[in-house]
C-alpha cells in the first residue's frame, strides 16, 4: 500500500502546489431517482438536495462504523422500528486488510446517495416487507467498489450532514477552535505517524468523491485548505527533523 508521505510527495499540485484538480460538476440526471422514488418526481432534484441535508443527518449515528454481517450475506432483515430512517441496502466494500480480502459492511440510504452523488451506480430495488407481521424488511446486501474503502465512512457521514467544519476537523484530527486560534502552534505539534494517516484519509476521501460523481464547492475548498494545511504541518516536521540531525 502507498504511504501516506508518498501522497504527500506524489500529489504535486502544478504551478504553486496550492490547488488540487478538482473534478467537473456532473449533472444529476433525475431519472433513475423518480424510477425509484415516483411520489417524490415532482420536486426538483435541487431541491431535494438542500432539503436532505437538513434531514439526513438524523438517519444514522456518527461517526460511522460497519456492522458485522456474514461475508455470504445477501440480505438483512430488519425491525422497522430500529432506525430513524430504515436503510435501503447494505453496501458491502471489498478491503484488504494485510493482504486478505475482507468486506465492511454500511447500512445506507439509496435516495441520499441518489440526490448528492452522480455517478452512483444503479441499486436493486430494496424494502419488501415482511408480508405476516409489515413490522420488519429485508434490506439488500450489495457488494459495492470503492476506491478508497477505508475513508467510505468519512464520505458518508458528509453527504448526510453536509457539516463543512466537521470535516475539516475530521480531517486534520484537532478541534477547529483550537486550529483557527493558534494554526501553525496547532499544525507543528501533530506526529508525522498522524500526518501520514491523516493525508490518507483526505485522499482516499477525494478519490471516494471523485468516484461518486460528488460535488460541492465549498466541499472542495475544504479538502484543498486541509491538503496545504498537511504540506505546512510536514514543513514544520521536516524542519525540525533537519534541525535535531
Amino acid at each position: 500500500m502507498e504511504t501516506p508521505r508518498n501522497l504527500l510527495d506524489d500529489i504535486q499540485r502544478p504551478p504553486s502546489a496550492r490547488h488540487i484538480w478538482r473534478p467537473e460538476n456532473v449533472y444529476i440526471d433525475p431519472t433513475t431517482f423518480h424510477e425509484a422514488y415516483p411520489e417524490l418526481s415532482h420536486i426538483p432534484m435541487t431541491y431535494l438536495r438542500h432539503s436532505m441535508r437538513k434531514v439526513s443527518r438524523h438517519f444514522l449515528e456518527f461517526p460511522i462504523s460497519p456492522i458485522q454481517l456474514p461475508a455470504s450475506a445477501e440480505q438483512l432483515k430488519l425491525p422497522m422500528d430500529t432506525w430513524p430512517a430504515v436503510p435501503s441496502h447494505i453496501f458491502k466494500i471489498p478491503v484488504l486488510v494485510g493482504g486478505q480480502l475482507t468486506f465492511h459492511f454500511f447500512p445506507i440510504h439509496a435516495h441520499v446517495f441518489m440526490v448528492m452523488c452522480a455517478k452512483l451506480k444503479k441499486l436493486p430495488l430494496s424494502l419488501s416487507s415482511d408480508p405476516e407481521t409489515q413490522s420488519s424488511i429485508q434490506v439488500p446486501v450489495v457488494e459495492y467498489y470503492v476506491p478508497a474503502p477505508l475513508s467510505f465512512p468519512l464520505f458518508q457521514e458528509h453527504i448526510y450532514t453536509m457539516d463543512h467544519d466537521l470535516l475539516k476537523e475530521r480531517f486534520i484530527g484537532v478541534r477547529l477552535p483550537d486550529l483557527e486560534r493558534e494554526r501553525d502552534a496547532v499544525l507543528s505539534q501533530i506526529p508525522l505517524e498522524t500526518l501520514f494517516v491523516q493525508a490518507n484519509l483526505i485522499h482516499g476521501f477525494y478519490n471516494n468523491a471523485c468516484d461518486f460523481g460528488f460535488y460541492d464547492e465549498q466541499t472542495f475548498d475544504v479538502i484543498e485548505t486541509c491538503w496545504n494545511y498537511l504540506y505546512r504541518a510536514r514543513h514544520f516536521q521536516t524542519g525540525a527533523t533537519t534541525r535535531s540531525t
